[in-house]
């Protein structure tokens, strides 16, 4: 088993995700994610936003936490202009999953 040196003293994260590849991995995954709800944030409709968080982008397969059934529906007829765009911006996305969750945060279905 590998022995893990522990620091009495914080370290910035960046420092943390060069030391730690795993962290390093979350972390671009998350900027991933971050970068493309930015990109598509204007064809959202202004309603529907509040209803909406975003996971990761993981092997092509962006998912997108939705509050509601009925956000969640109307959200299912915009996937393809959404995936048309984030691809036409670049992004390495094959597939966008919908995910319904509670208030807090925790996964229906």
């Amino acid at each position: 088993m590998q022995q893990i040196q522990r620091r009495n003293q914080a370290i910035p994260l960046e420092q943390a995700a060069r030391e730690a590849p795993v962290l390093g991995q979350l972390m671009q995954q998350a900027q991933l994610s971050q970068a493309c709800a930015k990109s598509i944030a204007r064809l959202v409709p202004a309603p529907m936003r509040s209803q909406l968080s975003y996971g990761a982008l993981v092997d092509g397969e962006w998912c997108i936490l939705v509050r509601s059934n009925a956000a969640a529906a109307k959200l299912r007829q915009l996937l393809p202009l959404f995936l048309g765009y984030l691809q036409q911006q670049g992004f390495a996305v094959q597939r966008i999953k919908l995910r319904l969750v509670d208030a807090s945060g925790q996964a229906l279905r």
